[in-house]
């Protein structure tokens, strides 16, 4: 039950999800067998709806101050996914103008943004 519903307030999002785990600590197939442990089970950004609304909607001009919280979120290596469709959000021609400011951001990673 803990491996298919989770439990806990946030497994839609991904959170108490519990993955059994073999001897080694590596997770196993089949039925859950010994201790478990939670995971995550797609990152901090589980669906585009959760993208959208943590990172995408922050790029706004008057919240971009929003979105400096989540960079090092989205620094994290189960978010690699998250990065790249944001790096292609603002390559885009949807972001121009958010380049422009980000630019202007002492705390935004100026790796993420395409060169000029």
């Amino acid at each position: 039950a803990l491996a298919q519903s989770g439990v806990g307030a946030k497994t839609a999002a991904g959170y108490g999800r519990f993955v059994p785990v073999g001897k080694l600590g590596n997770p196993v197939a089949g039925p859950v067998v010994g201790p478990a442990v939670a995971v995550p089970s797609k990152g901090d950004y589980p669906d585009d709806r959760t993208f959208k609304a943590r990172v995408v909607e922050k790029l706004a001009p008057n919240r971009l101050h929003e979105l400096q919280k989540e960079i090092p979120v989205l620094q994290k290596l189960e978010n690699a996914q998250a990065l790249a469709k944001l790096k292609q959000w603002i390559a885009g021609t949807e972001g121009r103008e958010i380049r422009k400011r980000l630019r202007e951001k002492d705390w935004f990673p100026k790796e993420w943004l395409p060169t000029p």
